[in-house]
C-alpha cells in the first residue's frame, strides 16, 4: 500500500509531503525539512542546507534515499509518466516533424506526426477512424496526413472525395481528433491529464467524448483527468462515477481550492435521484451545498 500526500500554496510552492509504503514514512516534507526514514525509524535530512519549499521528491536523486533507493526511484518513475494536454487548435493545424515521432506534446504539438503513426498500421488506423465517424457520422469516409515540401505531415480529413486539411477543419474537430489520437501512442503514458476537454467540441458530441474517455481507459492502463466547466458533461456521467468526479470550490478569502467527492457533498446523493447533476451544477447547489 503506497499512500502520497502533497500539500501546496497559492503561489505554487510546496507546503508538506509525505510519501509512505506500507504504513512506515518514507520521505516527508514538514514545510521547513525533508528527510528520509530509514527502517529502525531515525530521520535523517535530504540535505545538509535548508530545503526550498518549491521542491518536491520528484527533485530528489534517488542517491539521498538510502535503503529507500529503489522505491524511490519506481516512484518518482511513475509521477513523471504523466502526460497534460491542453490543445490548441491554431498548433494542431501545424505540420508535425518529418521524422517518425509517435508522440505529442501539450498543446498538440507533432500531433499530424502521431496521426502518420497511427495510419502506418492498418489496424490502429481503423480504431482511430472508427472513432472520428462517431463524432461525424455522415461525412468522414478516411483519415490521412498531407505531405509538406520536406515530408512533414499535416493532419487531414476525407470527405465526398474530397481532401480537407487541417487548417480547415474545426477546433472542435480537431481537438477530438487529438484526444483520440492520444490513446493510441505506441508509449502510453499511466496518467492522461486534460483541461477542459468540452472547449470547441459541440453540446451534441459530449456524449461520445465521456463515451472515448470511459472506453480507452476501461483496461486500468492508464488514468484520465480532465476538467470541465459543462454540466453536459456531467450529465453524462454514470451514478457509479461520481464518487470519482470531484467539485473544486474556490475560498474567496485566501484563494485556496477546496476538493470534494460530490459524493461528499453533503445530501448530494439523496437530491441526485430527484434532480439531474447538470443541473444541479448549473444552478450552483453543489458550491452552496458544500
Amino acid at each position: 500500500m503506497i499512500d502520497y500526500q502533497l500539500g501546496f500554496e497559492g503561489t505554487g510552492a510546496t507546503t508538506s509531503e509525505k510519501l509512505s509504503r506500507a504504513g512506515k514514512e518514507v520521505f516527508s516534507f514538514d514545510g521547513s525539512e525533508a528527510y528520509f526514514g530509514p527502517p529502525e525509524g531515525m530521520r535523517t535530512p535530504c540535505y545538509p542546507s535548508s530545503f526550498s519549499g518549491s521542491q518536491v521528491v520528484l527533485a530528489f536523486r534517488a542517491g539521498f534515499a538510502g535503503v529507500h533507493k529503489d522505491f524511490v526511484e519506481s516512484w518518482i518513475k511513475h509521477l513523471n509518466n504523466m502526460q497534460f494536454y491542453e490543445l490548441m487548435p491554431d498548433t494542431l493545424r501545424r505540420y508535425g516533424t518529418a521524422v517518425d515521432f509517435p508522440s505529442m506534446g501539450e498543446h498538440g504539438e507533432n500531433f499530424a506526426s502521431l496521426v502518420r503513426h497511427i495510419c502506418s498500421d492498418a489496424k490502429r488506423k481503423k480504431a482511430y477512424l472508427s472513432w472520428l465517424r462517431e463524432l461525424r457520422p455522415q461525412e468522414v469516409d478516411d483519415v490521412t496526413t498531407l505531405s509538406g515540401a520536406l515530408g512533414e505531415p499535416m493532419f487531414a480529413l476525407q470527405e465526398g472525395g474530397r481532401e480537407f486539411p487541417a487548417p480547415s477543419l474545426s477546433a472542435g474537430t480537431l481537438r477530438f481528433a487529438a484526444m483520440t489520437a492520444a490513446f493510441f501512442e505506441p508509449n502510453m503514458p499511466e496518467v492522461i491529464m486534460i483541461e477542459e476537454l468540452e472547449n470547441g467540441i459541440h453540446g451534441s458530441r459530449l456524449r461520445l467524448l465521456v463515451e472515448l474517455l470511459r472506453n480507452q481507459t476501461a483496461a486500468g492502463k492508464t488514468q484520465v483527468l480532465a476538467t470541465t466547466h459543462s454540466p453536459l458533461v456531467l450529465a453524462w456521467l454514470k451514478p457509479e462515477e461520481y464518487e470519482t468526479t470531484f467539485l473544486w470550490k474556490r475560498d474567496e478569502v485566501t484563494g485556496e481550492s477546496r476538493v470534494c467527492p460530490l459524493t461528499e457533498i453533503p445530501q448530494f446523493n439523496e437530491i441526485v435521484r430527484k434532480q439531474s447533476i447538470s443541473d444541479l451544477f448549473a444552478e450552483g447547489w453543489m458550491e452552496t451545498a458544500l
